[in-house]
């Protein structure tokens, strides 16, 4: 114990501690969306931090590593003057603020969570390898100092080493389950998805895995006095770090699949909007959308009466006689889209197919025409009309007619005319 408290009072990652908190803390901030409040993107800044962290990490423990001299292994009581026991006491006493200043991260944002009431909670195994993560970098760095030395240029090799790895593995045509061994975890969380915690158990191994090896590599745990004990150690290591990437493998790195949990919140209005509980600051405004939607469409089929927030492109269904809707975010550009999203799905532009080569005049203005029907409808310009200055732009003289029309002209017009809208068949000479 004496040895370990020793190696901690004389690291200087007792500062690069408080930086990591600092890291973490505020990347976790700047991921969150505007208006909402969830743990997931917390979680998901943690993970964006695990780039910064590592570099970090890696460069100050290559700079513990390098200036750990005779001296100091001398200063260890005499049951630790083996090299590679020495080693392994001195690098757990370095990492020790490392691991320390994100789990003050943590507990940070937790009470950050309980006071803002944040939606959901984080996955304990994400932030267990995002823990190993730290540990895996910090072990890389250790052993580059071990071997540089005492070397100016030892912590910087260390930090730039671990950053071109990073930089490598993403940018080699690997497969993604290679990818995710690498200490850097760049996944994305999300309130509707379930999370694969084969993945996170199976890195979780690989990572300290590694680590243990390293450690024993540079500790000089090789030599003959300590080949017996070395050579059993790194086949246990070897096994569990195996058994980590093969866990890893088999999932292909996957950390989540679409789900969604229906935790939902209604309006109890007509339209009903059933949001995720951690959206339900959205429900008015989205709300007032619907409503003037409604008034548009109003004797159509369009007409909204039961919604669902669902993940559209994943597989999720709403309930029977409910219609999904897809939100990004809250702002109004997002509640914007989401209705777009949604008119797209059940109006006319669904009928709309501009994918075959063997596309004619005909098919481009009907495009052009449900085009302006449904950016009169929902306010959420997709071609691009109000921002494009091309006056020779198709339909443009039909698009600033319609956006004139009041919702009771509009309205008429859709219900006379909402057959050939629904089926992609109208001309821009049809729109008034």
């Amino acid at each position: 114990m004496r040895a370990y408290v020793l190696s901690i009072r004389h690291s200087s990652t007792l500062f690069l501690g408080i930086l990591i908190a600092v890291t973490c803390v505020s990347l976790a901030f700047a991921t969150r969306r505007d208006g909402l409040n969830l743990w997931p993107d917390l979680v998901t800044g943690l993970s964006q931090s695990s780039v910064y962290t590592g570099v970090l990490a890696a460069g100050f423990c290559a700079w513990e590593a390098g200036r750990w001299v005779g001296p100091a292994t001398a200063r260890m009581p005499g049951a630790f003057r083996i090299a590679s026991v020495a080693r392994i006491i001195h690098f757990v006493g370095v990492v020790t603020p490392i691991v320390l200043g994100f789990l003050a991260s943590l507990v940070t944002l937790a009470v950050y969570g309980l006071v803002t009431g944040t939606y959901g909670a984080p996955s304990l195994p994400w932030l267990l390898v995002l823990v190993c993560a730290i540990v895996a970098a910090s072990a890389l760095g250790y052993a580059i100092g071990v071997v540089g030395g005492r070397r100016w240029y030892v912590a910087p090799l260390g930090a730039v080493l671990f950053f071109v790895l990073y930089v490598l593995v993403q940018i080699l045509p690997l497969p993604y389950g290679v990818r995710s061994l690498y200490p850097v975890i760049l996944n994305m969380d999300s309130e509707f998805v379930r999370h694969i915690e084969t993945t996170m158990w199976g890195q979780i191994a690989a990572f300290l895995a590694a680590s243990a090896a390293l450690l024993l590599i540079v500790g000089g745990g090789w030599r003959r006095s300590s080949r017996k004990h070395f050579g059993i150690a790194i086949v246990v290591i070897g096994i569990i770090g195996i058994g980590g990437v093969s866990l890893v493998q088999s999932t292909n790195g996957q950390y989540v699949t679409g789900f969604n949990s229906r935790d939902f919140a209604c309006s109890g209005d007509i339209p009903e909007i059933c949001l995720n509980k951690g959206y339900v600051s959205a429900m008015p405004e989205l709300a007032r959308r619907f409503e003037s939607l409604n008034e548009k469409s109003e004797g159509t089929a369009l007409t909204a009466t039961l919604i669902e927030q669902n993940v559209e492109g994943i597989g999720d269904e709403p309930s029977a006689n409910a219609r999904s809707v897809y939100i990004e975010g809250i702002s109004e550009l997002d509640l914007s889209f989401a209705i777009s999203r949604y008119v797209g799905k059940y109006g006319g532009g669904a009928a709309c197919n501009l994918a075959s080569v063997d596309i004619d005049q005909d098919e481009i203005d009907q495009f052009f025409a449900v085009s302006i029907v449904d950016t009169w409808l929902t306010g959420y310009d997709a071609a691009g009309y109000a921002s494009n200055e091309n006056s020779e732009m198709p339909g443009r003289a039909q698009f600033e007619r319609f956006m004139k029309l009041t919702p009771a002209e509009g309205n008429e017009w859709l219900r006379e005319n909402f057959t050939a809208y629904s089926q992609c068949e109208l001309q821009l000479t049809d729109l008034p």
